[in-house]
């Protein structure tokens, strides 16, 4: 279960190492491989008494080219390998709105702690627009958002 809001605004703190997706060797998202690199971070975390969040699904990692399952797949097996002991940022961003809020809801669903979102990055957008779009994603879903430009 994701944590409220004024706790994830005291943990969103210190080292946020945001992971690249592991691929097998046929292009599927390598699923231990995940567990492992995050196990990792949990680790550092317990061990060396450091504040981290791990993020996934980054913009500059390679969500943009997973499908939405995969995505889900990527998100799903981070908050179960965290098990709560550091906070989740999931990466939703997707080319529309409605991706991006099926994606939060996602992530809303399986204990992610807070949704990081990317204006779509393909239409210019005004001020009054982007807006529109942030708040659509945040009235869709009760963790935190993460505005990222």
């Amino acid at each position: 279960m994701a944590m409220n809001l004024s706790e994830l605004k005291k943990r969103l703190k210190g080292i946020v190492p945001v992971q690249y997706c592991p691929y097998t060797k046929d292009n599927k998202v390598d699923v231990e491989g995940l567990r492992e690199n995050t196990q990792f971070l949990v680790d550092f975390a317990k061990n060396g008494s450091k504040d981290v969040v791990v993020m996934t699904n980054g913009s500059t990692t390679e969500c943009y080219a997973n499908t939405l399952e995969e995505q889900k797949t990527v998100i799903k097996t981070v908050v179960d390998t965290v098990g709560g002991a550091v906070p989740v940022v999931a990466g939703v961003s997707g080319a529309a709105a409605e991706r991006t809020i099926e994606l939060a809801k996602y992530a809303e669903e399986v204990g992610a702690d807070c949704a990081m979102i990317v204006l779509p990055y393909y239409h210019p957008a005004n001020k009054e627009t982007m807006y529109r779009y942030f708040e659509a994603v945040a009235n869709a879903v009760n963790i935190g958002i993460m505005i990222y430009n």
